[in-house]
């Protein structure tokens, strides 16, 4: 008999809530996630720190409210033994996998609403990366910050460098302030 985990009360993401929610877990999906199998499987690691602890041979099932549609879903939580350690797993996805078109590639994501406690679920698209990124980078005169991530160089000074990489910009018919999405694999940040 699996374990209710009933995690729906109240507004998750209403207006002046998104500050509440924290990204608990993402998972880049397989062939196999996305397969006719309705099954997903976790990363251990953000599963055993973010989500209810499973007993001896426990199923949970979690209710997670679209973070999208209105509706809520409840996938059966369990794990395998597999060796010495466990895989986690989610299972009756394949009806969200299909509601969000999501395709191996894509990313399956659950938030935790920090006040209510409740679990929130959507799924993102696989971003598609540029064929020539440097070739864009360089174009737009793109540099690293400490934090990784690209930035115009000379924001706070226009120079002539900058004048010209706007020039560029406005003849490829773009605007100045485009935003340079970072993927990798394992994640979008």
């Amino acid at each position: 008999e699996p374990i209710v985990c009933s995690s729906v009360e109240g507004s998750d993401y209403g207006e002046g809530n998104n500050h509440s929610l924290i990204r608990i877990l993402q998972k880049e999906l397989t062939n196999s996630d996305v397969s006719n199998v309705g099954r997903i499987v976790l990363p251990k690691k953000e599963a055993e720190a973010n989500l209810p602890q499973l007993g001896e041979k426990a199923v949970m099932v979690l209710h997670m409210k679209d973070f999208v549609f209105p509706h809520t879903w409840s996938f059966k939580y369990r794990y395998w033994p597999n060796n010495k350690s466990r895989m986690y797993v989610l299972e009756t996805t394949g009806d969200f996998v299909r509601a969000h078109g999501l395709r191996t590639g894509d990313f399956f994501v659950i938030y935790k609403n920090i006040e209510t406690g409740n679990y929130l679920v959507m799924g993102e698209k696989e971003l598609p990366i540029p064929r020539h990124i440097n070739e864009v980078l360089i174009n737009l005169n793109c540099q690293k910050d400490n934090n990784g991530e690209y930035s115009k160089n000379g924001e706070d000074k226009r120079s002539g460098k900058q004048q010209r990489n706007e020039e560029k910009c406005a003849n490829l018919d773009c605007k100045t302030d485009l935003l340079i999405t970072k993927v990798r694999r394992g994640g979008i940040f």
